[in-house]
């Protein structure tokens, strides 16, 4: 019995470091699955965290095409007000240039104009001095006209004066 007894001992104290074991397995299972449920809480928190960064980064990348659209549309506008400045600036180089040409022609003009007028003030001046010296020559036939006419009344009556004498005498 003692053998009984001893293999009973070893028996209950296997079972009993098999009890401990298995308490220490559950303990050992039941922390493993409170940290994979924790793991898995975490990655799932951290799952949603990355669906929102992609959902954050999808539109930015939305909006990153909107702008680089804008942006082709920016440059080609760019582009042709550019096109239109230049041909702006050529149009008024050729507008300059016209109005030099205009300008010098008109300089010219006014050059030739201007000695017209001179030559027609001098012709003018010539004339009015022509005019002012015939005014006193005719001035001056005119007061000898108006003597002879004198003389030539008084005569007349200086004649018909003796005539009637004459004719009063005879």
């Amino acid at each position: 019995m003692e053998v009984a007894r001893q293999k009973d001992e070893r028996s209950t104290s296997t079972l009993s470091e098999l009890s401990c074991l298995v308490r220490e397995q559950k303990a050992r299972l039941s922390e493993l699955s409170r940290s994979k449920c924790e793991q898995v809480t975490e990655l799932r928190g951290r799952v949603q965290q990355l669906q929102g960064d992609a959902d954050q980064m999808r539109r930015a990348m939305m909006e990153f095409e909107t702008l680089k659209s804008d942006h082709g549309k920016l440059q080609a506008e760019l582009h042709a007000q550019q096109s239109l400045v230049a041909g702006l600036r050529e149009e008024r180089k050729v507008w300059s240039e016209e109005l030099a040409q205009q300008g010098s022609a008109l300089a010219q003009d006014r050059g030739r104009l201007e000695s017209r007028i001179e030559a027609l003030q001098s012709e003018l001046a010539d004339a009015r001095r022509k005019s002012e010296r015939d005014l006193d020559a005719l001035r001056i036939k005119s007061k000898i006209v108006d003597d002879q006419t004198e003389t030539i009344r008084k005569l007349k009556d200086a004649v018909m004066e003796r005539d009637e004498q004459v004719s009063s005498d005879a």
